[in-house]
Parts: structure tokens; sequence; C-alpha cells
């Protein structure tokens, strides 16, 4: 039987003005969407998927009873539902009721995890983080991810910090170190790493950076070791024994970098010049396994023993490891490598124990099904929460051809960042000289930038005046000699940024 006076309040409470902290605007950005939605005139009518997320809202707001109550338990007043478009492709929720306890938040996490399984709105829930005021929002996808197409001439204009894994899907190996990549056969796995390998031969071959290697280890002996070679990176391993070596060889790289990087304070490889290092194994589970099968502990502890040192220590020296298997269980991948892998990825569907060991415990979440080859989940640095995506598809001949032309290609885009950097490099240094300040660390990174610049002039069959060293700086203290110098320095990166950039 209907309670008449309960019903009666509830109306009351959704009224407008009661529906979220009285005289409290709504946060910057954002406007407010009207529970009432569809029902009565609403307010937020300029959209009609607001209107029915007002709908849903209230129902299930007053199903989880989460609203102001009186003496009696007749509600009195309903939390504000908050909406913004970050971009054209999500949108941001909040529920605010004008205080926050772990109760409350919990409750708020069941109903935007609620809106995310509904199939009536297909709104993924892609994050969850902190507006500036404290206040929790809930980001959701409004277009779904669909199969895509790469144009392999996109890779030339991919700024060089970035790798691409599909639409819309970015990772910065400078800033995001290491990836786990796993999927049943047929999942599209090889022809994702066949895509990074390309990627990577791309990066560390390009003509602006110096020193970087692209190491490939193929334990099943499949024809990922042949693509990998006919791109040209710097080393293929397959037996354990070569895999062990490789590993070996990559560390003591590492390491080298930590030497040149010493008194670079907060700055990475690439700052200072330093092409990555990427090391791409695949089938590691089924590495150890076989390792483990034959007794060899030994060399299964050295593999593992170099491979943890590159995670853990790799992000400074820009070594980016990519590990890909079938199924990571805690026999083969240890929790303090899975740990520090940034990007963790899932292609295909999966059973919930794979999710749970791979993202995490996913309490509330229902993934969307994985449909086509190459689709999956993706777990990024700082996301709490999977979402869907589809990696690129692409020509695999046509990569396979262009692959060393476009690692030979500059951007203008990294063209105009060296010269900017270079510049202010030079402007630091002045600063310094004024101060009578020591020069050293500041004219080693204009050093490394000075030799990027000769070698790009030579590239681009750029006449210029014979570039003297930075080092000319350190030769006295004579700081107004330095003072004179300096000032050739900057006119001779303000000319060769207009050749350049302006050619």
């Amino acid at each position: 039987m209907i309670n008449v006076d309960k019903a009666l309040s509830t109306v009351w409470a959704l009224r407008y003005s009661h529906q979220g902290p009285r005289q409290k605007r709504p946060p910057e950005g954002y406007h407010q969407v009207d529970l009432r939605g569809s029902f009565l005139l609403s307010r937020s009518g300029n959209k009609p998927v607001e209107a029915q997320l007002g709908n849903f809202f209230r129902r299930i707001l007053i199903t989880s009873k989460l609203y102001y109550i009186d003496d009696a338990g007749n509600p009195t007043a309903f939390p504000a539902l908050y909406l913004r478009y970050p971009d054209s492709k999500n949108i941001d929720l909040r529920l605010d009721l004008g205080y926050q306890s772990a109760s409350v938040q919990s409750k708020v996490d069941a109903v935007m995890h609620a809106l995310s399984n509904s199939g009536k709105f297909q709104l993924p829930l892609v994050a969850i983080n902190i507006d500036p005021d404290g206040g929790t929002f809930y980001r959701f996808n409004l277009v779904a991810p669909t199969p895509c197409k790469l144009d392999i001439a996109q890779l030339k204009n991919l700024p060089y910090n970035l790798l691409t894994l599909g639409d819309q899907l970015t990772i910065n190996y400078d800033k995001e170190p290491h990836m786990l990549i796993t999927g049943l056969t047929g999942s599209g796995k090889s022809y994702l790493l066949e895509l990074l390998i390309a990627e990577a031969k791309i990066k560390t071959a390009n003509p602006m950076y110096s020193s970087g290697a692209v190491y490939v280890a193929d334990p099943k002996y499949s024809d990922l070791a042949t693509y990998a070679e006919r791109v040209g990176v710097d080393k293929v391993a397959q037996s354990p024994a070569q895999i062990a070596g490789m590993l070996r060889e990559a560390t003591e790289a590492m390491n080298s970098r930590f030497k040149s990087l010493s008194g670079a304070i907060g700055k990475t490889a690439l700052d200072q010049g330093l092409a990555p290092i990427f090391i791409i194994i695949d089938e590691y589970a089924a590495l150890i396994a076989s390792l483990n099968s034959t007794k060899d502990k030994k060399l299964a502890d050295e593999i593992n023993s170099y491979l943890t040192q590159l995670v853990m220590k790799g992000r400074q020296a820009d070594v980016f490891v990519i590990i890909a298997m079938q199924r990571a269980t805690a026999d083969t991948l240890n929790s303090n490598l899975r740990y520090n892998l940034s990007t963790k990825i899932i292609l295909g569907s999966s059973d919930a124990t794979t999710v749970a060991m791979i993202f995490g415990a996913q309490d509330g979440i229902k993934l969307p099904k994985i449909t086509q080859v190459g689709g999956g989940y993706v777990l990024t640095s700082g996301a709490q929460i999977p979402r869907q995506f589809y990696a690129w598809s692409y020509d695999r001949m046509n990569l396979l051809a262009r692959a060393n032309s476009l690692a030979k290609t500059i951007s203008r885009q990294d063209l105009r960042q060296l010269v900017i950097s270079a510049g202010r490099i030079v402007d630091q240094i002045e600063i310094k000289i004024a101060q009578k300040a020591p020069l050293s660390t500041e004219v080693a990174e204009l050093n490394t930038k000075i030799k990027v610049l000769a070698n790009v002039t030579k590239i681009l069959d750029i006449t210029t005046p014979k570039i003297a060293s930075p080092d000319t700086l350190l030769i006295n203290t004579d700081y107004n000699e330095a003072e004179n110098k300096l000032f050739k320095f900057k006119i001779l990166i303000s000319r060769l940024g207009n050749e350049i950039l302006y050619r």
C-alpha cells in the first residue's frame, strides 16, 4: 500500500531548490541536472540524455534512501547531481549532499557503478578523481570505442615521448614506464606487439636522439623474431641463455646511463638527448615455466633478477619494458614486477580471476564484453578503473616497408621543442653568469642540445657556421668573457631555429 505522506514528502523534497546544499553554486565547469528529469518540466532539459539521467538518479536515490529525512523518516531534500563535458567523448558526474562520510561515499560509489552497469545508457565508468574543491567526480565514456585502422603516416607526427596503441590511447613512456600485455591465442596480442616493435624502432633511430636500442625476446621461436629482425631491431634472443645475456646487456646499458645522469636532478635520459631503450619479451610466462620444468632455477633467477632491476630502476634512464604473456599468475609474474608495470592490458574477454590478478579487485564494475579481435581492457598509470579499447588495425607489410624511412623523419614539433629547450638553457646560463654561480650542469645540458642541433642541420643539409663547444664557457672563470661567448650561442641558436623551422 502506498504511503501517501511519504510520497507527498518525496515530491516536495524533489523541488529544484531542495536538491543539494542550500545556497551553493555548482562547482566550476559543472551545471546542475534536475532530478525530476522528464517527470516534470526540467531545468536541464537542453539535452535529452540529461533528462534521462535525472530520471535514473531520482529512482536509484529513492531506492537506496540517499536523501535527507525528517524525524518521521520522510524525505526533506535530495543530493544535487552535477554534470560537465570535459571533452566530446566523456561526461563527469558528481553527487553533492553537502557533507562527506565513508558510508555516504560508499553509497555514491554504488549509485555510479549502477549507472555504469546499466544496459540502458551504455556509459562505461573510466575514472574516479578529485576536483580542486575536494569533491569526487566520476568520468563516463559517452562514445563507445570501436575498431579503427591506423594510417601509418600518423606515426610520423606522433610526439617523440608517446607510443600509440589505439584510437585515443597513447602511452608516455618517459613518465609511465613499463607495460604488461596478456591475451589468449587469437586475441590480437602478437599484432599489438609487432606495432610496438615498429614504433620502438622509429623512436630509437630518430637522429635527434642517441644511444637507444630495441631488444626483443621470443622464447617460443615464433614469427615475432623474424618480424623484429626485418624491422631492424638491435638484438633478438630466443633461447633462455640468449635472453639472459640480452637482459644482462640491457642492465649494463641502463647502469651506464645512470653515470651520465649523475648530477642531473629531476632529469631523465630523454631530457639529456638519449633515446629510450625498449625491452620487449613475448610469452614470459612460458619462458619461466619451461625453466622451472627443467630444474634450471639458476637461469630463471638470473632472468628474473635482471628484469626486476630494469623494471624497478628503468624510469629515469628511459628503459621501457614490455612483457607479454597469455595469462599472468603469481607463479610467473611476482607482485614487485606487476606493481611497477604502469600500463596493464588484457586483450579479449577474461574471467574475474584474471581481471583481479591484472587490475586488482574491481568490485561493482562490470567490464563490457569483447567481441572482436584486438579489443580489450587497459588500466593506465593513475587510473582506478580499466577501460575498454581496441588496438589499432594496420597494414602489416606497409608498416614493415615504412618503419625505417619513418625512423629518419624529424617532426616539426620535435624540432621546435629542441630549439626552445636549447634557448631556455642559454637563459639559465645567463642568469648563472649574472649571479657568478657554477655553470657546469647547464653547460653539460647545452652541450647535448648543440650536438643534436648540429646533427639535425647536417641531416637537413642546412649550412651553418662551425658550432663551438659550450665547454669553452668553462675554460676560465672570467664571467665577462663567458657572457660574451654566451651571446654568440644565443645568436647561433636563434639562427638555427629560424632556418630549421621556417625553411
